[in-house]
């Protein structure tokens, strides 16, 4: 057998695993999650974005449709820039980009097991029984519903791979291929498995030096020059990912979050879980609804599922009698230290969780990942060493070997091959009722959502997915990011990093119990008010719920829609200032009789040359007209009859400039969130423009880096053809 059979193989049992997406007809994975769907309300309307953003060669860098405007690129889990990302959704229809994404995603995690296992000279047969036993570990087929995250980890092995050749042979393309791929990696938009796999790394070179060269005289200098090259790899794979990493920066001082995230009290890992590496749905499966309801005590099934199968059992067991093998000795050290990374505060290292970067991320348990695949290579080694303790024949060694993968195989089939809910792209992105209605009159008015998720989580626990058109009635909702699929605005964000000023607008708005008997909430003035001004004209709610303060505009099948009286546009000229020091204040003159969200706009202070008039001797009166209204991209021609303030009911971000007349104008943060400029008396043409300094420097380091690799691989490549 040569060489590429065995790469083809895996790419054939990755697509026999997501064929039903494929055949009989084109379909699309809708498992939900607790409370929602990830997939269906985070994952995929962002990456529909992209799709049709990428289809105008155009990279999406600012949404004005998610939470009064937010910078979608910087967040990250877009993953613009990763190249199979454009490739895939640049020139394929998007349900199809979204499978052949899945098909891609498993091949390479699997690649890159059977490429470290040949690395580490283990016979061709073998590693592609650990490259299948990885690409279809519990761990990949539970975060199938995280494409981001899935899409970082497929990336590991190839990272171990690409290591072990630096180690053993120092060249400089496989550093600088090191580098790509794990810019590529962060590029994928999920930096904490970045940072896992970066741990993983450092942990496996640890035992590397430990149990290989621990015998060897001189070999110090060696170690650390290893060490040093495989840094620079580092950090010139970190220099390539520079627009998207020094952009995502930018966001996280603006959003200051995840500070106060305790990640050892978040999705725990149980000890008891460990015996689903032997039943995977020993607790019970979440497709049926028999899994336990998620606790502060308990996990989610999806992140405590690390299932390898039984082979890979087996074959740790039996590592005991080839304990005397170095590689045995490292991988078991490795798997040790993968264990005790799960269970986070169960854990003796449950310490390493309260520095950084781990105190950054949640959900200790996805160090699953380094555990499978910590398995897969053990079940290699130990059946690699079998085969020559015994003395296998080569046609035995054949037969024996292929009835291992037939037998992983069919193990993983059986459980997961039906786990996922998958439906027909028709009925996922069809237009539900609400949309509609909205869409009869759209004109840049946004919505406010309040989630059903009392009655998501009723059929979530009751029935699993088993019937994924039980969920259908909850579109009409508008689910996290679904509003993308249509091209409506939401005030409500379901991102990673909100910016401070979002926060605080989101805890301003009051929705409180009024009559538990009638399930009956009232939204305080203020509130309404506070909407208004951020030209929210709806609130959807369940009609499990009534919601009393604004009057109904529409019932639906399943929902209510309450129309805001103080709904302010969008775009709008001001003449009346208020100054406010504090949010203490902010919340009392909101809540006063004296504010109206129409007429009148907030500065934080007015140290800025203040322009407006005080006492005005004449009405006011404007008129604004929309020349261009784009993601990254306003103009507006205004018509004032005295100065004012031009506000723009969008997030306010470093990053965006304004010109009146073509001349620059500084943007000042008004109603906590928004921008406003001044504009005097008369008729100007101004624009907005989306620009930031963070993302045209970071394309500039990431194109220098990029261009320098590939020159540098290049005139290897054709050094070696002569």
């Amino acid at each position: 057998m040569k060489y590429p059979f065995f790469i083809i193989a895996i790419l054939i049992v990755c697509f026999l695993f997501f064929s039903k997406l494929f055949i009989p007809h084109l379909s699309l994975i809708s498992t939900p999650d607790f409370g929602q769907s990830d997939l269906l309300h985070g994952y995929y309307p962002i990456k529909y974005l992209l799709s049709e953003s990428l289809k105008i060669n155009r990279i999406p860098l600012w949404t004005s449709n998610e939470a009064g405007g937010y910078p979608i690129f910087a967040d990250g889990q877009i993953g613009a820039l990763m190249i199979i990302n454009i490739l895939l959704f640049k020139f394929l229809s998007f349900p199809l980009a979204i499978n052949l994404g899945y098909v891609f995603i498993f091949f390479i995690g699997g690649l890159g097991t059977y490429l470290y296992c040949t690395e580490i000279n283990i016979n061709k047969l073998t590693s592609l029984l650990a490259a299948i036993i990885f690409s279809l570990s519990g761990f990949n087929i539970g975060q199938i519903t995280h494409t981001s995250l899935l899409q970082a980890a497929s990336f590991v092995p190839l990272e171990f791979y690409l290591v072990e050749r630096i180690l053993k042979k120092q060249k400089i393309s496989d550093i600088l291929i090191f580098s790509i791929i794990l810019s590529q990696q962060i590029l994928s938009g999920h930096q904490q498995m970045t940072v896992y796999s970066l741990i993983s790394l450092t942990v496996y070179i640890f035992f590397r030096f430990i149990f290989l060269y621990h015998n060897i005289k001189k070999s110090n200098f060696k170690n650390i020059r290893n060490v040093v090259f495989i840094l620079l790899g580092v950090v010139f794979g970190i220099l390539m990912s520079s627009t998207l990493l020094i952009a995502s920066l930018e966001l996280f001082k603006q959003s200051g979050a995840r500070n106060n995230i305790d990640v050892l009290s978040q999705f725990p890992y149980p000890l008891n879980n460990l015996i689903t590496f032997i039943n995977p749905f020993y607790f019970g499966n979440p497709a049926i609804g028999t899994y336990p309801s998620f606790s502060s005590n308990w996990g989610i099934f999806w992140e405590n599922n690390g299932y390898v199968g039984i082979i890979p059992l087996i074959c740790l067991i039996l590592s005991i009698f080839f304990i005397k093998k170095n590689n045995i000795k490292i991988w078991l050290c490795v798997l040790c230290f993968s264990l005790l990374m799960i269970l986070g505060r169960n854990s003796p290292l449950y310490l390493l969780y309260n520095f950084l970067p781990l105190s950054f991320f949640r959900v200790p348990s996805r160090f699953l990942l380094l555990t499978d695949f910590s398995l897969a290579i053990i079940s290699a080694i130990v059946v690699e060493n079998f085969f020559i303790r015994f003395k296998i024949k080569q046609k035995i060694m054949l037969i024996l070997g292929l009835t291992l993968i037939i037998f992983q195989i069919f193990n993983i089939f059986y459980y997961f091959y039906n786990y996922h809910a998958v439906n027909i792209p028709q009925n996922l992105f069809s237009t539900p009722d609400t949309i509609k209605y909205l869409n009869q009159n759209k004109n840049d008015e946004r919505i406010y959502t309040i989630d059903d998720a009392q009655e998501w989580n009723k059929i979530f626990f009751d029935s699993g997915w088993q019937d994924v058109k039980a969920y259908d009635k909850f579109k009409s909702g508008i689910f996290g990011h679904s509003n993308l699929y249509f091209n409506n605005a939401k005030a409500n964000y379901f991102v990673q990093f909100p910016t401070r000023r979002m926060t605080i607008i989101d805890q301003l708005y009051s929705i409180n119990i009024e009559d538990r008997n009638t399930n009956t909430y009232r939204l305080a003035t203020g509130s309404a008010r506070l909407m208004g001004l951020n030209s929210i004209k709806f609130v959807l709610t369940p009609n499990t719920i009534k919601l009393v303060g604004i009057p109904l505009e529409k019932k639906f099948k399943n929902f209510n829609l309450y129309q805001n009286p103080y709904f302010a546009p969008r775009f709008r000229m001001v003449y009346q200032i208020k100054e406010v020091g504090t949010i203490s204040d902010l919340t009392d003159y909101i809540n006063s009789t004296k504010f109206d969200p129409k007429e009148t706009v907030i500065f934080e202070d007015l140290n800025n040359g203040n322009k407006l008039v005080k006492n005005l001797k004449i009405k006011p009166n404007s008129t604004i007209n929309i020349v261009s209204n784009k993601n990254e991209y306003i103009e507006l021609k205004v018509n004032t009859n005295q100065p004012g303030v031009l506000i723009i009911a969008d997030t306010y971000y470093p990053g965006w400039k304004a010109y009146v007349d073509d001349k620059i104008i500084r943007i000042l943060p008004v109603n906590i969130s928004q921008k406003g400029i001044f504009v005097d008396k008369g008729e100007h043409i101004v624009k907005f423009i989306y620009e930031p300094l963070s993302i045209k420097v970071g394309y500039i380091i990431s194109a220098i880096c990029y261009i320098l690799a590939l020159v540098i691989l290049i005139n290897k490549f054709f050094k070696r053809l002569v």
